[in-house]
């Protein structure tokens, strides 16, 4: 695949846009978590879209993404982060 693009740097690759389910809800792929904030009394995680630059990341509440790889992959990650700052003293 780089070599493709090396080949033709100008070109520019489509988005992979919305997938249907079979059960025909409408998704599109979730990249990777990059950051959370606090958001009324919950929690939103900003959202990289596969396909998508960071000008398209968007905030989403945890509630929309419980079902998520991604979120799964980003709570760890921020609990080993923690681990380490704590056994770091």
């Amino acid at each position: 695949m780089c070599r493709l693009l090396d080949a033709y740097p100008d070109r520019e690759l489509p988005n992979p846009g919305i997938v249907v389910t079979e059960d025909g809800t409408e998704e599109v792929l979730v990249d990777k978590i990059v950051d959370e904030r606090n958001w009324g009394r919950g929690r939103q995680y900003k959202v990289r879209w596969i396909g998508y630059g960071k000008e398209h990341d968007e905030w989403k509440a945890r509630s929309e993404l419980l079902k998520n790889e991604a979120l799964d992959v980003w709570e760890r990650e921020q609990g080993e982060l923690e681990e380490d700052l704590t056994t770091s003293d």
